[in-house]
């Protein structure tokens, strides 16, 4: 089942809840267009996979290791559609009121911010920042900000970011228009994990409908 072409919310964030997000996708119309088609998909590719958001299962390196799970899994988006929340400290350790902290700033927090709250950022090669919770630890958000990325560009989709699927709430994941459309970094799948997705496509298979 394809994601829906009306306007959907999503939300999501840490297993302690001190940093909580929302992403906003709006009507189709309204979706910048994926130009490239998936070189692994997983399932029939209609015209709402042509456009963000892509919901991948990522199988590079850096991602396996920096979050030490086989395969993660994304939610591409651009930046304008989430918006973040994050519970506060004060100096005696005590939860101070929620606040809301602009998409960028949280994608790549200074030292300030995470001095305030659990916001964490370990950048894992040149221009890219993994965000996660300093507190409970999980792994939310992916950044890469080199100057050779065209579809950051403003004519393009704009800046954007990968959000963890796996964090968004449960009532979310239950939903099968939200599973992964695509596999990237295919070829640095571990090898029998590879295998394992290339015989169960017909899990993403829509009933007489060829992958």
């Amino acid at each position: 089942m394809p994601l829906r072409k009306g306007q959907l919310t999503l939300h999501g964030g840490c297993f302690c809840r001190s940093i909580r997000y929302t992403i906003n996708i709006p009507e189709f119309s309204e979706r910048p267009v994926v130009e490239k088609d998936p070189q692994a998909p997983l399932g029939p590719q209609t015209e709402v996979e042509k456009r963000l958001p892509v919901i991948t299962v990522d199988h590079c390196h850096s991602c396996r290791h920096s979050t030490g799970v086989l395969m993660q899994n994304w939610v591409i988006c651009p930046q304008r559609w989430v918006e973040f929340t994050v519970t506060t400290k004060d100096i005696g350790g005590g939860e101070q009121e929620r606040m809301h902290i602009p998409t960028q700033d949280l994608l790549v927090p200074s030292a300030e911010l995470q001095g305030k709250c659990s916001i964490r950022s370990f950048s894992s090669s040149e221009h890219a920042a993994r965000t996660f919770c300093g507190t409970c630890g999980t792994n939310l958000f992916f950044y890469y900000g080199g100057p050779e990325n065209e579809m950051a560009k403003p004519e393009n989709w704009g800046p954007y970011c990968d959000v963890t699927l796996g964090s968004l709430d449960e009532e979310f994941l239950k939903m099968e228009e939200l599973r992964p459309a695509r596999q990237v970094h295919r070829k640095e799948a571990v090898e029998w994990l590879g295998e394992v997705l290339d015989g169960a496509t017909e899990v993403f298979r829509e009933e007489g409908e060829k992958v």
